[in-house]
């Protein structure tokens, strides 16, 4: 979910950047404080509802185009996720498990299936 938050919140900022708008500027336009717009942005914290609404309204965009983040960006999130959780499993393994869990992944990957599917 961090990793959502992260990308919604560097579209909002390259929306801001687009009209040209500090991050003040936006909080006065959306009446909402100078560090919400600050934790929105670094995807520290999402936002309610309302206040996305309000965002979108002071951006000029409608809720769609302010969540458009592209689908290579959600598959980018996604892959991360995963990445993180093979890692999370393997921290406390020992390192020939590791090293097995390797060979047998490059095994896979490199099989002459798996080529056509990259």
């Amino acid at each position: 979910m961090d990793d959502i938050k992260k990308v919604i919140g560097a579209r909002i900022r390259s929306l801001r950047k687009t009209l040209g708008l500090t991050q003040e500027e936006l909080a006065e336009r959306a009446s909402l404080a100078n560090e919400t717009i600050s934790r929105v942005e670094r995807g520290i914290q999402g936002a309610t509802l309302d206040n996305y609404l309000a965002l979108a309204e002071a951006l000029d965009v409608n809720l769609k185009e302010l969540f458009d983040i592209g689908d290579k960006n959600l598959e980018k999130i996604i892959s991360q996720k995963r990445i993180r959780e093979i890692v999370s499993i393997l921290q406390d393994r020992k390192k020939a498990d590791i090293e097995l869990v390797f060979q047998i992944v490059k095994m896979v990957l490199e099989h002459p299936k798996m080529k056509r599917k990259r």
